[in-house]
């Protein structure tokens, strides 16, 4: 109906305690999209093997594969394989700016 919840809102969901990494998985956010901020503002995500980024910026390199631009159906554009060496299958030598 009318007040229920659209299916995946969320693109990714950043919080500073497990509690909020658990919320965010209710509602459907993936584990590579899910993290977990510490003290040192590392970025931690909760997938298998808990990849860890120096920050936002460490994570910057990482946002065009985890939040491509998309079309007018919400199909991501100009998607293309990743190299295989990155946690989010990637392009990191990518510029993103």
């Amino acid at each position: 109906g009318f007040l229920e919840a659209p299916i995946g809102v969320f693109a990714c969901g950043f919080g500073n305690r497990l509690t909020d990494t658990a919320a965010y998985n209710a509602v459907g956010v993936t584990p590579e999209r899910n993290f977990l901020i510490d003290q040192q503002s590392q970025i931690r995500m909760m997938m298998q093997g808990n990849e860890i980024f120096d920050g936002y910026p460490g994570l910057l390199p990482h946002l065009r594969r985890m939040l491509p631009p998309l079309n007018g159906k919400g199909q991501p554009l100009h998607r293309r394989p990743g190299k295989g060496r990155c946690p989010v299958d990637c392009d990191c030598d990518e510029v993103v700016l």
